[in-house]
């Protein structure tokens, strides 16, 4: 299993935390992008055991925290950056996701373990 972290630069120069998990065992896995709700952040609850689920049956996942969702570098896991929260909005998530999936398709491009053609 191979589970890796990785960091990008969002709107206003906020990060965007990656981590994406997938099996070495499998050739051409498809890729899930998730994407968290409303004050949430991706490492809340279960999903790193629902990524290693995907990833045991050949599915690479990647969750990634958006660039105004609220926490910190330093403080990943909680709600520290109100302005920054109070500046979220639909717009700069889409923007965010559309990074994530700009850095998906240079970071992938040439791994045979995940493609990133049909993106779910």
């Amino acid at each position: 299993m191979i589970k890796k972290n990785a960091q990008i630069e969002g709107q206003n120069g906020k990060p965007i935390l990656i981590d994406y998990t997938y099996s070495k065992r499998f050739t051409n896995q498809e890729l899930v992008i998730f994407c968290h709700g409303y004050k949430g952040f991706k490492d809340w609850g279960a999903w790193h055991l629902i990524a290693e689920a995907f990833a045991e049956k050949g599915i690479a996942f990647l969750k990634f925290n958006f660039s105004h969702y609220g926490g910190t570098l330093e403080s990943p896991s909680t709600f520290e950056d109100l302005q920054a929260f109070g500046q979220d909005n639909y717009s700069k998530q889409l923007n965010d996701l559309g990074l994530v999936i700009d850095w998906v398709e240079r970071e992938f491009a040439t791994n045979p373990h995940i493609i990133t053609k049909n993106l779910i």
